[in-house]
């Protein structure tokens, strides 16, 4: 990739585990490693491994992850704090996206996806000089950066539409090869890839719960598979993912009880629902507290968002859906809860803000299921039984439930759309199901994006935003400015030229 983006191979093999089984990523560097001492055993290839998770877990990747997700959509508001947002935050939040946008930067992804591909290349040279790593384990390895960099070029894809196919790694600018955009198309069939050589080699079990949902798995490829295949229309070959998860009987949904759902689901975190999730410590806290918590945070709960997908009991008000407040925000002044909560009023402190960002749960499972059934025709009632066991657990509401025609798939996938909206309110995920809704079967539901996407605009701005997303070419992000100033074979997005 460009200049801005490279890392030297250090950035990559530095990193080198500790003793503890319980702190795997808490890790530290080892001085005087070079490149020829390097790749020589092992254990520094498990150490290389390690890097690419370390960096993948850093706040400067998850903080954009987050952003990507949600502040495009309608759950997430500017709050009125100060000197809070940035500008480049407000701009993004209120459609105003310029290619010189900081939000808009790729480094920090392709920055992840470069040590990726430094352990893909050097990693099986390290056969060459150590007997001792056997084939499988070598494989096991290569399972888990490949997953990972298929899950990056998935946000990159589903953010940018096109962006560049970096396949090597490289650790000095003398290596640096100016790419081109390569095609969606291009782009899917490299994460199929992938995630087929990590379906055959990824391990099943670490030994360890937090090994087990903190580093990749077979379960963890299966579900990127399936949320893949939903954004391709491919919903015969979703539902065959999916059921791969649910038929190994190792996940559950986190039993439907108050206090005990928030405290082992998100508090605790990596409970028996968990598939996928970015490990946190009070020696490396996530991004949100300052996000959300902060007496000069940036961002909160949007009511108007939330209230679409909330409503409130008129028969007593006090009886509400278990995902609301005190789990995804709280309800006394609007602040995102879900990776800040002590119980359903108390906020951590600062420094304990430890909670881990899931990635894949088994809600998301049971719903991606759903959502393939409904496309699939004559499964609609299957679909509508995955939707009702979510919402069992959830205790939600009659007033959200909906009685879907079970002959009709866009009648069922509405169904399953507003029941993702519930469960992952807050999981970075909103802004993409917004997306992947909208542009099924030639943008049929492009109304409910203008909505959505236009919910928490200021008013005398929705006029010009709600235009804006009438373009398809406006959902993805302009290609970043500098990149384009570096590499000559880069062309903007249509929407920003």
């Amino acid at each position: 990739m460009i200049k801005s983006l490279i890392y030297k191979v250090l950035l990559v093999i530095i990193f080198i585990t500790t003793s503890s089984c319980n702190k795997w990523l808490d890790v530290k560097p080892q001085d005087g490693l070079v490149r020829q001492d390097f790749w020589k055993t092992k254990e520094q290839l498990e150490s290389a491994v390690i890097g690419v998770y370390v960096t993948l877990v850093e706040n400067t990747v998850v903080n954009q992850l987050f952003k990507w997700g949600e502040l495009r959509a309608d759950l997430v508001k500017i709050a009125p704090s100060p000197g809070k947002p940035s500008v480049d935050e407000r701009a993004f939040a209120e459609g105003n996206i310029l290619s010189t946008n900081s939000l808009a930067d790729w480094s920090n992804i392709y920055r992840v996806i470069n040590n990726c591909n430094l352990v893909i290349d050097y990693g099986p040279t390290v056969r060459d000089v150590d007997p001792t790593l056997k084939l499988e384990e070598l494989n096991n390895k290569l399972a888990e950066v490949r997953t990972i960099r298929a899950l990056l070029y998935f946000y990159l894809l589903r953010t940018y539409g096109e962006v560049p196919l970096q396949l090597q790694g490289v650790s000095e600018d003398t290596q640096v090869v100016a790419l081109p955009k390569s095609s969606e198309a291009q782009i899917f069939e490299q994460i199929i890839a992938d995630l087929k050589f990590a379906e055959e080699n990824a391990l099943t079990d670490y030994g360890n719960p937090q090994f087990n949902r903190g580093r990749i798995t077979k379960y963890a490829v299966y579900a990127l598979e399936a949320d893949v295949y939903l954004w391709m229309d491919k919903y015969v070959e979703a539902n065959e993912a999916c059921d791969k998860i649910i038929s190994s009987g190792k996940f559950i949904l986190e039993p439907g009880i108050p206090g005990q759902f928030y405290q082992n689901l998100y508090e605790t975190g990596n409970s028996y629902e968990t598939i996928f999730a970015f490990q946190y410590s009070l020696e490396r806290p996530n991004p949100f507290w300052g996000m959300f918590i902060a007496a000069a945070k940036p961002f909160m709960a949007s009511a108007s968002g939330l209230e679409n997908l909330f409503p409130s009991n008129p028969n007593d008000p006090t009886i509400q859906d278990l995902r609301a407040g005190g789990v995804s925000y709280r309800e006394f002044d609007l602040s995102v809860w879900k990776y800040n909560g002590l119980d359903f009023e108390e906020s951590k402190p600062a420094s304990e803000s430890i909670a881990n960002f899931i990635v894949y749960r088994y809600a998301d499972v049971l719903l991606m299921k759903a959502e393939a059934l409904a496309w699939i025709g004559g499964r609609g009632q299957e679909a509508l039984d995955l939707i009702n066991q979510v919402r069992v657990r959830a205790s939600a509401l009659d007033k959200s439930g909906q009685v879907p025609d079970l002959n009709s798939s866009s009648s069922v996938a509405d169904y399953v759309f507003a029941e993702r909206g519930r469960e992952f309110a807050f999981e970075g995920k909103r802004w993409f199901d917004i997306l992947r809704y909208a542009k099924r079967n030639n943008y049929a539901n492009m109304e409910t994006l203008v909505s959505l996407g236009t919910v928490n605009i200021p008013s005398n701005l929705q006029q010009s935003v709600s235009v804006k997303l009438l373009d398809k070419n406006s959902h993805y992000l302009p290609v970043p400015f500098r990149e384009l100033q570096a590499n000559k074979k880069l062309v903007q997005n249509p929407f920003y030229q």
